[in-house]
């Protein structure tokens, strides 16, 4: 990685994204106070009614078949994900936004009330890992955004390792990070732990640099 990182083709030891946009602040933590005021009322909303988002997600793991399982990343067990803002929605057999919507209103009249969350790269969606399970590590395809994390259902014994960082994850609390660090996942309970994962632009990018996209396809 040395070499990649003199070669400019890395940020960092741990920083690997495909899409480096220069210039943008750096770290694997972010605080509320370094977002705009728009989006920090959108996260003190998602907050107040993590309740209703998680009853929405659980219902709509109990009715909504066409969860993606996603097992490139996966080292063991089992992590199910549903999306109703990104490039993977309404396309190849997912579901599109209105039906998730239409069971799930209240997740989305906060999230779709803010402009940031439709970055070109972004997602919205639940994330269920299930028991004794393991995300390897990995990087997010770009550091022109940030992700951020709502606890919902967080048994003991889950945790994320972001660089150097170990974090875990508080019900109705939010975890803001840049996700083009390499980050790892576990889940050691023997319960399912939902979050719902929530993306926008990363401060620092100019309008012109938010119109910007490179990829086809994120999931």
């Amino acid at each position: 990685y040395e070499v990649g990182v003199d070669a400019g083709i890395y940020l960092s030891k741990y920083q690997k994204p495909t899409e480096i946009v220069p210039g943008l602040r750096s770290k694997t933590i972010w605080s509320l106070t370094d977002l705009d005021p728009d989006t920090v009322k959108m996260i003190e909303k998602l907050k107040e009614n993590w309740p209703t988002i998680l009853a929405e997600g659980t219902e709509l793991k109990a009715k909504e078949s066409r969860w993606m399982e996603d097992k490139r990343l996966l080292e063991s067990g089992s992590w199910d994900q549903l999306s109703f803002i990104g490039k993977s929605v309404d396309k190849n057999g997912n579901p599109s936004t209105q039906s998730i919507c239409s069971v799930a209103p209240t997740t989305c009249s906060i999230v779709t009330g803010i402009p940031s969350a439709f970055c070109p790269t972004c997602t919205s969606k639940w994330s269920v890992l299930g028991p004794n399970s393991h995300i390897g590590a990995h990087c997010g395809p770009t550091n022109a955004r940030l992700r951020i994390h709502l606890g919902l259902k967080v048994p003991e014994g889950c945790s994320m390792k972001i660089g150097e960082t170990l974090v875990t994850w508080k019900e109705g609390d939010v975890v803001v990070f840049d996700d083009s660090f390499e980050h790892e996942v576990w889940n050691n309970s023997s319960e399912d732990r939902m979050i719902f994962i929530l993306d926008i632009f990363h401060p620092d990018l100019t309008e012109s640099q938010k119109k910007e996209d490179l990829f086809k396809i994120i999931l």
